[in-house]
């Protein structure tokens, strides 16, 4: 239904962006706002990041020439008013937010504020699936982005799976989203730190699988460890989950009960997630549903081959069907081990496939989507002008000749 964006740098005039997060936490949607905020001030715009709390993990990553401001609130909806003070005080001329409890505030913010600027609110979830498993006051949100969303002057999901799902579920029509993929390509550090981070990562007398995300059920390391137990037979390799969360007992627990304690270890949370995927013969995804799935793209990046499961939505985009990786069903140990498997003992990339892998990940490259970001911008301003226009013309009283 949707494109996505891809498209030749334009000249642009310096805008005043902002983009409104609750916080810089370790996720996803954070990180890729950060790549952008980034981008864009690297191309002479003047940004700001803006926080409801003053918290997180990502702060080292914002460039100097990124400003980040704080509202000083605990939570999202009591940064409504601050936010509709900044944005007087401020007057951005391009608005941007992410994520579903934080864009309703920053269209209602918008609204208060009476400010002209421009209001894209970019989805990065998949809205019916993570509807489930969110708290009560979130889902609050969700029920009224449905009503809401149609209010913001642009929508951007991260994913055609995340579009047609705000398709059915918001008030919306396919022509009122446009589809731009994460910024999520790396560029490989050569570079190796002076002490590795896990042993493992130092072994290549053993194929290493490495898996990351939080370990929470949506990830799903239940039945990649399943997976991982009924391949071990048939293999020496070992698996590294990286991530933190709620479920890391349980599946420690599933670890000792397969009798795999000296093959699978789980790993907190890295800033250095780089080291591990350089390391890994295989990248394990074996999530029950996703927006985009970031790190499918940087384990390409590293030269990984992948093994996701074809979950909705993103990995099948990324993976563009399972021509640069290898797709199975979700929940399924065994599909999922036979393509680890497969995946362990597949050969080096040809030429000719590293030559089209290079050129399909080009469109998650940042410079490609900030530009992809910044036309979606200039068209909505134009379109915005010309209402305005169009509104004042009607208004004039006609003069007799």
């Amino acid at each position: 239904m949707n494109e996505t964006a891809t498209m030749t740098r334009t000249p642009q005039s310096p805008k005043r962006i902002l983009l409104f997060l609750h916080d810089l936490a370790g996720g996803g949607a954070e990180k890729m706002m950060i790549v952008l905020a980034n981008t864009f001030a690297r191309r002479g715009h003047d940004v700001t990041i803006v926080l409801a709390e003053d918290k997180g993990v990502y702060f080292n990553l914002v460039d100097a020439n990124v400003r980040v401001e704080t509202l000083g609130t605990k939570r999202t909806a009591t940064a409504l008013l601050p936010l509709v003070r900044f944005l007087r005080r401020h007057r951005p001329d391009y608005l941007l937010s992410t994520l579903v409890h934080v864009n309703v505030y920053a269209i209602a913010a918008r609204w208060l504020a009476r400010s002209p600027a421009v209001l894209v609110v970019r989805e990065a979830n998949n809205l019916s699936e993570n509807y489930a498993v969110e708290p009560k006051l979130i889902k609050v949100a969700y029920e009224i982005a449905k009503v809401t969303y149609k209010f913001a002057d642009g929508v951007i999901a991260i994913s055609k799976g995340v579009a047609d799902i705000l398709v059915e579920t918001c008030d919306l029509q396919p022509g009122d989203i446009k589809v731009v993929y994460n910024p999520a390509r790396i560029t490989p550090d050569a570079t190796p730190p002076v002490e590795p981070e896990h042993p493992w990562l130092v072994d290549d007398t053993r194929p290493l699988v490495v898996s990351m995300g939080r370990l929470e059920a949506q990830k799903d390391h239940f039945t990649l460890i399943s997976a991982f137990a009924r391949i071990a037979p048939a293999t020496n390799a070992r698996l590294l989950i990286v991530g933190s969360g709620s479920q890391r007992e349980r599946l420690q627990a599933h670890i000792d009960a397969s009798n795999l304690g000296d093959r699978v270890q789980i790993v907190p949370f890295t800033k250095r997630p780089q080291a591990y995927l350089r390391a890994a013969r295989v990248f394990a995804f074996p999530s029950r549903w996703e927006g985009f799935g970031n790190v499918l793209v940087e384990a390409l990046s590293c030269g990984c081959r992948v093994v996701s499961t074809d979950c909705c939505s993103g990995p099948n985009e990324i993976l563009q069907g399972g021509v640069f990786g290898r797709l199975a069903p979700v929940g399924d140990a065994d599909a999922f081990g036979a393509q680890l498997l497969g995946a362990l003992n597949d050969p080096p990339r040809t030429p000719q496939e590293e030559a089209a892998l290079q050129a399909h990940l080009r469109q998650f490259e940042p410079d490609v989507v900030a530009d992809a970001y910044l036309a979606y911008f200039a068209a909505l301003e134009q379109r915005q002008a010309s209402a305005l226009f169009d509104t004042r013309s009607a208004s004039r009283p006609i003069r007799d000749p």
